[in-house]
This record gives structure tokens, sequence and C-alpha cells, in this order.
């Protein structure tokens, strides 16, 4: 298990190796994340830049949790390559060592340009909207830009990102050492998990809680490290010990491999399922709770005086309606629409008034995009008076375009980003909801 300085020597030119054969592999990620990301802001340049009387919002993928995902699958993909990689640089000096922490170190410097690229990409999109807003007096960003969790947050994802491939690396070294026992086993395993998802999406968030549920962000470094640092080991340790070119001539049966391998997908395909729900879905629900209750506050007093009046004489209320719309900001296909805009109750206080002073309770409307509040930029105002006995009422909002730009959505457990505004309701899907329509309502004396 332990290294000479040979080896190290062996490391450091077959990483340098990796790379080289790896370099169109990185272009054609790049090319595929440049699609992506083009693919989703150009078309909501083109949105925010038309003309829009109305509140429109652009809700956008938070690329931290996609890059993740597709991290998992991309490497559960190399378990089975792993051999025919070492194949093509089985010319150049090397031991099991050697091989196996260079592919380590090339996997994990993978990791560090995905989180890097992620980065980038927000960074990118962040100042573009900025850039619009200049130009664009009703353009706001509905999540806070805050520097500290922009670099805490991108080492949670690099220590997430780690474990995860290191445990896909574990996998890997065992379905290596003990192939036929193994996939009994994940076979095993595949059937116990198909049969108990519910227990098992119930029990993994406890088992896992001292780190997912860590809120401490320095605990969690400490703990995360360590687990990263066992696992690395455990797995070296087992592949020291295997001899791979051993059975090189007889081969595997094609049916072993076809079993072997749709069973190792499936089992990581359910895993990665757990896993989603464990580290984002959690955590998203508890959070869209406590957002969604903010919307229903206390309703507002507005007195009017009218002292004017005699007692025992009625109002008459003429109100200005308008529609309320809210637009999805690209393509504008998703519509919340509402005919009116103010409910009005209690009127009957109006035929018989008493006393110097009218009161009404106002509740202003509430819409929610992922926990987002949209109402809040469109600065929401009722416009009342009274003329004689004409109580006039009307209401006006703003045109508002308000983008949804999240990003390090897993770093969402930690007590020191709560409350300033970073996240979204659900790191995870879409959800929206509310009512458009301001509620009037004349108490009884």
């Amino acid at each position: 298990m332990f290294m000479v300085k040979e080896e190290y020597a062996n490391i450091k030119n077959l990483l340098r190796l990796r790379f080289l054969t790896q370099a169109e592999n990185y272009i054609w990620v790049f090319i595929i994340v440049g699609i992506i990301f083009l693919g989703g802001i150009s078309p909501t340049i083109f949105a925010i830049l038309q003309d829009n009387e109305s509140i429109r919002y652009y809700n956008f993928a938070d690329f931290s949790v996609m890059i993740f995902f597709a991290l998992a699958f991309g490497y559960v993909n190399k378990i089975f390559v792993y051999r025919s990689t070492n194949d093509k640089l089985s010319v150049y000096p090397q031991t099991n060592n050697s091989r196996f922490i260079s592919s380590l170190l090339f996997n994990f410097i993978d990791v560090g340009v995905l989180g890097l690229t992620v980065l980038a990409m927000y960074l990118i999109q962040y100042a573009i909207v900025r850039l619009l807003s200049v130009f664009v007096d009703n353009v706001h960003l509905a999540l806070n830009f805050n520097l500290g969790f922009i670099i805490a947050g991108l080492f949670v994802y690099f220590i997430y990102s780690l474990l995860i491939v290191s445990i896909i690396e574990l996998i890997g070294v065992i379905l290596r050492k003990w192939t036929y026992f193994a996939v009994v086993v994940f076979a095993a395993l595949l059937s116990f998990m198909i049969a108990n998802i519910e227990a098992f999406i119930e029990i993994i968030p406890n088992v896992l809680a001292f780190l997912i549920r860590e809120p401490s962000l320095a605990l969690f470094f400490l703990k995360a490290i360590a687990l990263l640092i066992v696992i690395i080991a455990i797995s070296i340790a087992i592949n020291s010990r295997t001899v791979y070119y051993k059975n090189k001539g007889l081969g595997l049966k094609k049916s072993t491999v076809i079993v072997f391998v749709v069973i190792t997908i499936a089992v990581m395909l359910i895993m990665s399922f757990v896993l989603s729900f464990v580290l984002f879905r959690t955590n998203s629900a508890e959070m869209h709770i406590a957002t969604v209750s903010e919307f229903f506050t206390e309703a507002e007093e507005i007195h009017i005086d009218i002292s004017h009046l005699p007692s025992g004489s009625a109002i008459e209320v003429l109100f200005q309606d308008r529609p309320v719309m809210i637009k999805t900001g690209v393509g504008g296909t998703t519509r919340f629409f509402n005919e009116t805009s103010l409910h009005l109750s209690g009127m009957e206080v109006l035929r018989n008034i008493e006393g110097n002073t009218l009161t009404i309770l106002y509740n202003p409307p509430f819409f929610h995009v992922n926990g987002q509040k949209l109402f809040e930029f469109a600065n929401p105002q009722m416009l009342i008076r009274l003329e004689g006995n004409v109580l006039f009422i009307d209401y006006s909002f703003d045109n508002a375009q308000v983008v949804i730009l999240p990003i390090w959505g897993m770093a969402r457990q930690f007590d020191f980003f709560q409350d300033r505004g970073l996240f979204t309701a659900n790191a995870m899907g879409f959800s929206a909801g509310g009512s458009m329509t301001a509620n009037l309502h004349f108490p009884q004396r």
C-alpha cells in the first residue's frame, strides 16, 4: 500500500498522459455546457429587452445541482472504461497504486474544473442581468449576491462532489476485486431498495444526518474531509491487492457483462434518486413551508376621515378594477391571470356609517415562484380617497421583471447562510402559487 519514489514519478507521468488523452473530452464538455448556457441566457436577454406591461419572472436552473448529478452519472460510466483506459497507458511504467491514484487525482481535478465552470457560468449570468438592469429600469434580481457565500458554496460543492466521486471509485474498486460476488450483492441490494424504497428514503437521511444536516460550516468540512480520507484509504487498500490481469485471457461472458452493467447502473440510478432526495428535497421542503407561511401577514390598516358626513349616511364605492397578469420570462407560455385585482368585503358598514373615521383592512396580493415574492418588486399600492360621500378605490403596481438566479443549492443546510435571501424554496423542481387579488375589508365597529 505504501508508495516508493518511483511510484510518485509514475503517478505524475500517468496523470499528465491522462490529460493528453482526455483533452478532446474536455472540449466536448465545454461545447455542451456552452450550448446549455447560451440556450438559457439568450432567450432571457431578448425577453427582458421587450416592452413588458406585466409582472414577469425568469426562473433559472441551478447549474451546480444539474452538473452535480451529471458528474455522478459520468463517473458511473468511468467504472466500466477503467480497464480499457489503463490498457492504453500500459506501455508506460506503472503499478496498481500509481495507476489507480493517477485516475483518482484526474477525477478530482475534473471536479475542480466543473465546479469552476459552474461558478463562471453563474458570474457571467449575474453580470449580464446586472448590466441589463442598468438599461431596463424594471429588472430585479430576486436572490442576493454574497461573495462569502459564493466562495464557501464553491468549496461545499467541491466536498460533496469529491465524496460522490470517491464513493463511486470505491464501488468500482470492489467490482474489479470481487466481480461475480459484487454482482450478486448489488442485485440483492437493488431488490431490497426497490421493495423498501419508502423506508429506505426515510432511513438514509437519518444515517447521513451527521453530514447532510450539519448546520456548522466548519464542522461540516472537518467531518467531510475525514470521511473522504477514510473512503480513499479503503479504496487504495483494496486496489493494491487486486490482480487485474490474472484472468485476462479468459475474459467474461457477454451475458455476464450485460447483467453486470445493467444491475450496477440500476443500483446507481436508485442511489442517485435517494441522494437527490436526501441532499436537496428534504431541506427544500422544510424551507418551502417556512417561506410560504411568511406570505400570510397581518392586514394593514387604512384610515379615512369621514367627520364631515352625518351619522347614518351611506358611502358609495367606485373602484377601478384592472386585470393582473404574471408571465413566465421566456416565451410567456405559462401565464397566471386574474381578471379582478380587488376583492371588497364587509361593505354593509358603508350603508350606515358612524364615527369620524372609516377603517379599512388591506391585505396586499402575494405570488411566489420558488419562494420568491414577485409583488415585492412590483410596489403594489392602494389609492383611496373620499370625495363627498363617494369612496374612490384604485389599485396600482409597477411592471417588474424578476430574475431568479440560484447557485450552490446544496449549501442551504448551514445556519450561516440562512435568512440572507440566497436560496430558492426548492433546490430541485418548481413551485408557484398565491393570490393576485388585493383584499379590502370594512370591519364592523
